[in-house]
Formats: C-alpha cells, structure tokens, sequence
C-alpha cells in the first residue's frame, strides 16, 4: 500500500477489500492519495476509528468509503 501510494497521488479510486490494511498502511494511503473520492475497504479488520478520522480529514474530496465486514 505504501508504495502504491508513493506513486499514485492523483488516484481516485481503490480498492482494498480484503487485504491486510493496517493503520499506518491507511495513514500512509490518506497521506499521499488526497484526491481520492473512492475507497473500498470491506473486509479490513486490522483499522481502527482513528485512521478512518484521519482518513476523512485529509481525503475532503472521499464521495464513497466501503468498511462492511
């Protein structure tokens, strides 16, 4: 995810649904990708509140965000 992001900045969509996202990883993600206006993350269990605050912060452009189980 790191180096996804490092090198995709003007993505505005991605999905990781399933994989194994921690909270740095998602930092990290929201860090880089801030045009991001979709995000799918159904299945992560490993990310806490505190990053999806995070995420919601540096993302303003973030439409859709998946988080179901």
């Amino acid at each position: 995810v790191v180096s996804i992001a490092k090198k995709a900045d003007q993505l505005k969509t991605i999905k990781l649904s399933g994989k194994l996202i921690t909270d740095r990883s998602l930092d990290h993600l929201a860090e880089q990708c801030q045009h991001l206006e979709e995000l799918q993350l159904q299945g992560c269990e490993q990310i806490s509140d505190a990053s999806i605050h995070q995420l919601a912060k540096q993302c303003s452009q973030l439409q859709v965000l998946g988080l179901a189980s």
